[in-house]
């Protein structure tokens, strides 16, 4: 697992990658190791997507059963963990920068966590009729916003390469998620 001391260091790590410090970089622990422990950041994220899915069912629509969609819903949430830095390993490899898988997805991991405690309370305002739905579109638009920004900051500094290949990894990242959503609704 993970101890006190690395959990401290990623999170020091995410604050100044936040704040487009570079030097935030040397505090996550750049190796395999590093990379399962930064899958921390999805159980961190767990309980709150659980909250959303159960809020959300009643407005989904769904022909499932309450027990197949809760099944459904998680094994959406590991494949939208777990399909990127997969694509990633190949993606890579395209642009010469497999050395550095570990240098770009350990931050990046961890920069989902920075993510998800944006997103997830907006949809769960949304889902107690807190937040109305143009409200919700536009703080998820926000969101989407400077999601794109940092990650292409991330990707351009992790990987060294030119602004325009980072911001298409991000697009490929919201175009792969977007695909992920769509098979799991037809599900």
């Amino acid at each position: 697992m993970i101890s006190t001391r690395q959990m401290a260091a990623a999170l020091t790590g995410l604050w100044l990658v936040l704040k487009l410090e570079p030097a935030g970089l040397a505090f996550f622990e750049r190796n395999l190791a590093g990379f399962w422990r930064s899958y921390v950041a999805a159980l961190i994220l767990a309980p709150l997507n659980l909250l959303h899915v159960v809020l959300d069912f009643p407005r989904a629509g769904e022909t499932l059963a309450f027990t197949p969609y809760l099944i459904t819903q998680a094994l959406a949430y590991v494949l939208s963990w777990t399909a990127y830095p997969f694509a990633m390993l190949y993606v890579l490899n395209l642009l010469d920068r497999e050395a550095r898988f570990f240098e770009y997805m350990v931050p990046y991991n961890w920069f989902q966590l920075a993510v998800g405690l944006v997103v997830f309370p907006i949809s769960l305002l949304f889902d107690v009729g807190l937040l109305s739905a143009p409200g919700a579109a536009f703080l998820q638009l926000l969101t989407l916003g400077l999601f794109m920004s940092y990650a292409t900051f991330l990707a351009r500094l992790t990987l060294n390469i030119v602004l325009s290949s980072a911001f298409a990894l991000v697009v490929f990242d919201i175009l792969l998620n977007l695909l992920i959503n769509q098979v799991v609704a037809r599900i």
